[in-house]
């Protein structure tokens, strides 16, 4: 994702309101061109991302919060709307969630249907997303983005390298390591993934070292063999989506991530 260029590259004089246009703009184009509502959690993460150096979660130029600084920019037609958690939508574009009730005496909340916000992935990979969504529904394979995926079969591998595998102290350290490094991995997701790497044959600790790259092959295997039990048909294209999925972020320099 590209950034917002460096600070010496912009007049000192008139940078804040510079960069609270440069925000709004981003903000218009990403919301306009999004086939959704996009969750403010996520458009939060984009514009962290974005402008990193300028916006800080701590200040959100001056506003507090992310939502007050919202309600601060031009966003054009633009409405915020806090149903769930909390989103944008562009009227001419998306049908806004309905508040409880409005669909008849009988209806009630049930009955509506509320557009589902886009998340962080959607957003940072909406390429893999879909399937993504469609495999952890019909199998429960983690929901976690490249990058988490990275984070996490890095740890795996390193600690089962530093102290050999035992599953419930493998998955709390691994857990743990993960969340200081800023991905949102809980303790289930670890063990979904020791789990399935063992039914895959691999015997975790018995060949060491382990890598990166041979633990995410297996759960690569183990996600196409879940497919199948659960009459998912792949296609070639859909199994080269699900190892960019899995092991896209390994090929990235190791590094925190921001949690999303």
């Amino acid at each position: 994702m590209a950034v917002w260029p460096a600070r010496s590259e912009t007049a000192a004089g008139s940078a804040h309101q510079d960069i609270r246009v440069a925000v709004a703009e981003w903000i218009r184009q990403t919301v306009t061109s999004s086939p959704l509502p996009v969750a403010m959690a996520a458009l939060a993460q984009t514009v962290l991302d974005r402008f990193a150096g300028y916006v800080s979660s701590g200040d959100w130029l001056g506003e507090g919060s992310f939502k007050n600084l919202l309600q601060t920019l031009d966003l054009g037609n633009l409405q915020l709307l806090a149903v769930g958690p909390g989103y944008l939508y562009d009227p001419e574009r998306h049908e806004p969630a309905a508040p409880a009730g409005d669909e008849g005496d009988e209806g009630g909340e049930a009955a509506i249907v509320r557009p589902q916000p886009l998340d962080a992935f959607s957003l940072r990979h909406p390429d893999l997303a879909p399937l993504a969504r469609k495999i952890n529904r019909l199998t429960d394979t983690p929901y976690l983005m490249p990058e988490h995926y990275a984070v996490l079969l890095r740890e795996l591998a390193r600690e089962i390298n530093e102290r050999g595998y035992q599953i419930t102290r493998t998955s709390k350290t691994v857990r743990d390591r993960c969340v200081e490094r800023g991905a949102p991995v809980a303790r289930s997701h670890v063990n979904f993934l020791l789990i399935g790497i063992g039914h895959t044959g691999h015997h975790l600790g018995q060949d060491l070292p382990e890598t990166a790259e041979r633990l995410g092959a297996a759960v690569v295997q183990n996600t196409l063999s879940l497919c199948r039990l659960a009459q998912l048909d792949i296609t070639a294209e859909e199994e080269e989506q699900v190892r960019r999925w899995i092991t896209g972020g390994l090929t990235s320099p190791e590094a925190t991530v921001n949690e999303s």
